[in-house]
C-alpha cells in the first residue's frame, strides 16, 4: 500500500512519564510515528509504527489507544498532516524498552515528565501534547522589577494553591499578544503598571490545575501594589530571598529571563 501525506504522531505515556527518541539523522527530540497507508486508519498506523519503530514482541494488552487528537500542519514538513495517538504502554513492557529495540532512525530515548519537556531540542513537537488535551493552556506570567527588587504575591485562600507565592500572571485571551497579557494581568492582581523590557523561552509547569505552558516577561513596574482577591499579601525580594519561599516554580521564570 502507498503512503499518504497523514503521520501518526505517537504520544507514549507510561506511569505519567512520556516516550520521547532522538532522530539519527539530525539528533532532534520527537515523539515517534510515521506515515498512514492508502486504506488504514490512523489508530491502525500508530500501532504498525509502534511496533515498528521500538521492536519488541508485542501483544494487544501490551499497550492502548487512549485518544486520536485533530490533526496539524508540520513544521518539519507542512505537506505532513500529523495525527497525534495517545497510547498508554503497560509498565512492565515500558521497561523492556532500550536503545538496542529501537529502529535505525532513532538512537536514543528519554521517559519524561511533561515539566521537562523543554530541556530537549525538538521540532513543533509540542502541538501534539496540546491538541491531545495533556496542556491545559498558554500563561503569561510578569517578573515585576522595582528598585532592582522582584515583586512576589502570595496566593489567597481564594484560589488554588492557596499559601504560596508567585509572580503575577493568567491565561492569555483569545485575540491577545503574550506581551498585553503579561501586563494586562500584573495590572489586575496587582494595580501596577510597567514595561515588558525581555521575554523568556516558553516552559511547561505543573500545579494544582494541571500543566500550562507560561511565557515570562521581566517588567519594570511603577506605582504602589493594590492586591485583588487571588493574593493576600505582597513582598518584595531580592533573587536570593526567592528560595526561601514556598513557590510556584517561580525560579523557572527566573531562569528563562537570564536574571
Amino acid at each position: 500500500m502507498a503512503d499518504t501525506k497523514d503521520v501518526a504522531q505517537l504520544v507514549i505515556r507510561s506511569q505519567e512519564k512520556y516516550f520521547l527518541a532522538r532522530r539519527t539523522k539530525d539528533n532532534y527530540w520527537e515523539w515517534i510515528g510515521g506515515k498512514r497507508k492508502e486504506n488504514e486508519a490512523i489508530e491502525e498506523a500508530a500501532v504498525r509504527e509502534l511496533k515498528e519503530e521500538i521492536q519488541l514482541k508485542w501483544k494487544e494488552n501490551d499497550y492502548s489507544i487512549e485518544k486520536v487528537a485533530d490533526p496539524y500542519p508540520s513544521e518539519d514538513n507542512p505537506k505532513y498532516n500529523l495525527y497525534p495517538v495517545l497510547i498508554e504502554l503497560d509498565p512492565e513492557k515500558a521497561d523492556e524498552i532500550s536503545e538496542n529495540v529501537l529502529s535505525e532512525e532513532h538512537d536514543s530515548f528519554e521517559w519524561i515528565d511533561l515539566t521537562n519537556f523543554y530541556e530537549y531540542e525538538s521540532i513543533g513537537q509540542f502541538k501534539a501534547i496540546k491538541q491531545l488535551g495533556l496542556v491545559e493552556g498558554e500563561v503569561a506570567t510578569s517578573v515585576p522589577r522595582k528598585n532592582g527588587k522582584y515583586v512576589v504575591l502570595r496566593r489567597s485562600e481564594q484560589t488554588s494553591s492557596s499559601g504560596y507565592w508567585n509572580f503575577p500572571g493568567g491565561r492569555i485571551e483569545e485575540g491577545e499578544t503574550k506581551k498585553e497579557a503579561a501586563l494586562r494581568e500584573l495590572k489586575e492582581e496587582t494595580g501596577l503598571e510597567g514595561q515588558a523590557v525581555r521575554s523568556g523561552k516558553p516552559y511547561l509547569n505543573r500545579g494544582e490545575l494541571g500543566v500550562w505552558r507560561l511565557h515570562p516577561f521581566l517588567v519594570e513596574a511603577e506605582g504602589e501594589v493594590e492586591l485583588n482577591h487571588e493574593h493576600d499579601k505582597a513582598k518584595l525580594v531580592s533573587l536570593g530571598e526567592l528560595d526561601g519561599l514556598k513557590t510556584l516554580g517561580e525560579m523557572e521564570s527566573i531562569e528563562r529571563l537570564d536574571l
